[in-house]
């Protein structure tokens, strides 16, 4: 059940599908880009501004220009904007060494070693729907939701542009702020910010060593759509991008980011790690000061910078390379020699400090529970040596020494490590361990000087991680989101999972309406008739007629006076005359000659007459209405002045819409409030109502280039609201709108449609995974 398109042209659209549009489409608006045409009301505008296809319309005063109908709401089924379960942590600090070991030992691998003053961030963040007010059915995931604006390249509604600096407050998160990018080229993409997402709230990192304050921010970022797939007849999620990024400002008013080295020799900011580092020593590198970052909703130790090679003369430009580790702490603390850090049924006891030209490296055994020793090793400040005992790897890292001459006065600040990641730009997300196959990693750097005496890269300004192949990181095993299918972001760690949800809807939302073309006569007495001169008078609608029935009751549908102020008729079912032969009393019905009740507590019909043009009828619970046309007024050469017609002409047949020797008598439309101004609609015919007994929704018919018009072998014809799908096109039994309505059957005499009465969304939602 799909629309049918040439593929060539549904690619060649996809992107450009109204992008000339002479302006935002009014919400009635795209009611004239389905044709459906207010002739009668004082209150509709129509306005012709782009050409076939692209029409728009004011709706009327009484509801506003982007209003809703009255049963819609905007809001998703839930919400959760605070995290369920706070990161907790150990608030232990390290202070000068003493005769014993100050150790901490954390429940939690993710927290370790001094809190500083970063702030708490929880990494369990329940469920979150995190586009908040819900995503349209048949919209992008771009920088504006809920505007239906294709994915044009200078769009500001659209997309974050590559150009720019990386400093302003809508940059595209990969800018290298000189017109390029640090790895991905993703523009169309939606930001989920803390807004959406508390745990992705600003943190300040604090240097407890140097005394440096930085801010790191963070979002994720989504690019994809949602829209009818045939394949499961449903309305999926298609994810093309997803990324995680974090940015750091800093240090203090800068926004230049985290640098290698605290002091510079000169303006060298990666000096204490080079071979002339002047002033500088290794003890001035921030790898060395416990610096903790947020990443991924978790607490990690900056425990390695490696930054790259390449020139920078100024502070604005990025360039993307080099490297950086991250850690957390199992278990830490400042040894004397002979102390030991606990863990599990081992300790690893620090022996002594050995000197190698200036470095006083860590001599350690590792010991059993009965005392023996499993393994002897030497480790540096700053290393990390793995040890495999029975199976387990434990990470043994030395943050600093010191090499005194006293008695206890030799000690190392060291920790054993739960976790280490490595993130390399340009590879995998911790290449060596190999468990994130659909993650890459980009890092960005910034020259702190900014100065051509030292255009050496030395603060990490930004860190990526992304996946473009969605296949690899979704639960589907496909970038097709079915409802409840999910994506990880990142694989090891995997915190959260974007999850597609679906659509917001349930049953008691939903009211089928049925299409049915009647067989026989329909007499209506002369004391429930119409007024007409002197009195009401009877009627015989002669068969074929058209009957429109809504299950839900009341006012469902209305047709106002010549003034366009006041409701004429309301009920929820009218007729609407075929057969020419009808007549109501001495007066000869024409054919779309609309009757209905004069409201739903009254068995009193009255009557419109049909107006060149075409009849509507207002349909409020789906935000549309129905419109009527003849064959003559579609046919007619009169583009601009009828609806369906000029529906119909925007495939590009010309004035003779129907090429085929079966043509429509009669055609009905149905328009549906989509969002964003915007309309989607289903067209039907009706054809051989010459005689009651042939007239038929379900017939075989064309344009003069070959395209199928109306109903026909179970389906009708569809015009998207867009912008990913684009065009018109027929659809089977079980497609479901932009709006959320589904097409139930199509047969030879009724059409029957499960409608909308609000307007439905598709549901994103960040779950944890703790």
């Amino acid at each position: 059940m799909e629309l049918r398109f040439d593929e060539k042209e549904r690619n060649a659209r996809r992107n450009a599908d109204c992008e000339n549009d002479g302006g935002k489409k009014g919400f009635w608006g795209r009611f004239k880009e389905c044709q459906m045409k207010f002739t009668q009301l004082a209150v509709l505008s129509a306005v012709l501004t782009a050409g076939p296809g692209c029409y728009k319309v004011i709706y009327p005063q009484e509801l506003g220009n982007d209003a809703a109908s009255p049963s819609e709401t905007t809001q998703p089924p839930y919400k959760n904007k605070t995290p369920a379960n706070a990161f907790d942590r150990d608030s232990g600090t390290d202070t000068a060494p003493d005769t014993d070991a100050d150790t901490h030992t954390y429940a939690d691998a993710g927290v370790g070693g001094d809190v500083d003053a970063n702030t708490d961030a929880g990494a369990d963040a329940g469920n979150v729907v995190v586009i908040e007010g819900g995503h349209l059915i048949g919209d992008y995931l771009n920088r504006q939701i809920g505007d239906r604006q294709p994915n044009v390249t200078g769009d500001p509604d659209a997309e974050y542009a590559m150009g720019g600096s990386d400093t302003a407050e809508n940059a595209n998160p990969f800018t290298d702020g000189a017109g390029g990018n640090l790895g991905p080229t993703e523009t169309f993409m939606y930001q989920i910010g803390a807004n959406e997402f508390p745990v992705l709230d600003d943190q300040q990192l604090v240097d407890a060593d140097s005394g440096d304050v930085y801010v790191e921010k963070q979002a994720i970022w989504i690019s994809g759509s949602t829209e009818f797939d045939s394949d499961v007849d449903d309305i999926i999620g298609n994810l093309h991008f997803i990324a995680y990024t974090q940015k750091f400002d800093g240090p203090a008013s800068d926004e230049t980011g985290i640098p290698v080295c605290t002091a510079a020799n000169g303006l060298d900011y990666s000096a204490c790690k080079t071979d002339a580092p002047g002033d500088t020593t290794i003890e001035d590198a921030t790898e060395r000061h416990r610096v903790k970052v947020w990443f991924l909703g978790e607490q990690w130790i900056l425990s390695e910078m490696n930054a790259p090679v390449a020139g920078l003369t100024d502070q604005n430009t990025l360039v993307n390379g080099g490297s950086i580790k991250l850690a957390q702490e199992a278990v830490s603390g400042i040894l004397n020699v002979g102390e030991s850090l606990p863990i599990d049924d081992l300790r690893f006891q620090l022996d002594d400090l050995e000197t190698h030209d200036s470095t006083a490296s860590a001599i350690l055994s590792v010991i059993d529970a009965n005392g023996n020793i499993l393994k002897k090793d030497k480790v540096d400040p700053g290393q990390t040596k793995e040890f495999n005992i029975g199976g387990k790897v434990y990470r043994f890292h030395v943050y600093k020494t010191a090499l005194g001459s006293a008695a206890g006065t030799k000690w190392a600040d060291v920790a054993i490590f739960a976790n280490e990641i490595e993130l390399i730009d340009s590879q995998r997300l911790d290449p060596n361990n190999g468990t994130n196959p659909g993650y890459d990693v980009a890092l960005g750097w910034k020259n702190r000087a900014g100065s051509v005496a030292s255009t050496k890269p030395d603060s990490l300004r930004t860190i990526i991680i992304y996946a473009e192949d969605i296949e690899d990181v979704s639960s589907s095993g496909s970038e097709t989101l079915e409802a409840g299918d999910y994506v990880t972001i990142a694989q090891n760690p995997a915190p959260w999972n974007l999850i597609y949800g679906g659509l917001d809807i349930t049953s008691d939302d939903m009211k089928s309406l049925e299409l049915e073309i009647k067989s026989t006569v329909l007499q209506i007495s002369a004391s429930t008739g119409p007024y007409m001169g002197d009195g009401t008078v009877a009627c015989a609608i002669r068969a074929p007629y058209l009957k429109v029935t809504s299950e839900e009751s009341g006012n469902v549908f209305t047709v106002k006076d010549d003034t366009g102020a006041v409701d004429m008729l309301s009920d929820n079912h009218f007729i609407v005359v075929l057969n020419a032969s009808s007549a109501c009393g001495s007066v000869t019905l024409t054919q779309g000659t609309l009757l209905m009740h004069l409201s739903p507590s009254t068995n009193q019909y009255g009557l419109s007459e049909y107006p060149t043009g075409g009849r509507t009828v207002k349909y409020d619970a789906i935000g549309g209405g129905i419109l009527v046309e003849t064959r003559q007024d579609v046919e007619a050469p009169k583009q601009g002045q009828n609806d369906i017609g000029n529906l119909l002409k925007s495939t590009g047949e010309g004035n003779n819409v129907c090429g085929s020797s079966t043509c429509a008598d009669v055609y009905v439309g149905v328009a549906e409030h989509a969002g964003a101004d915007a309309t989607n609609c289903w067209i039907m015919g009706i054809t051989n109502i010459d005689s009651s007994g042939d007239a038929t929704f379900d017939f075989d018919s064309n344009d003069v280039n070959g395209n199928p018009l109306t109903s026909g072998n179970g389906e009708v014809l569809y015009k998207p609201a867009g912008p990913v799908i684009p065009g018109i096109g027929m659809v089977e039994e079980g497609y479901v709108s932009e709006r959320g309505s589904t097409l139930e059957t199509v047969s030879s005499k009724s059409v029957t449609f499960n409608f909308a009465h609000k307007l439905v969304k598709a549901v994103w939602s960040l779950v944890s995974n703790e």
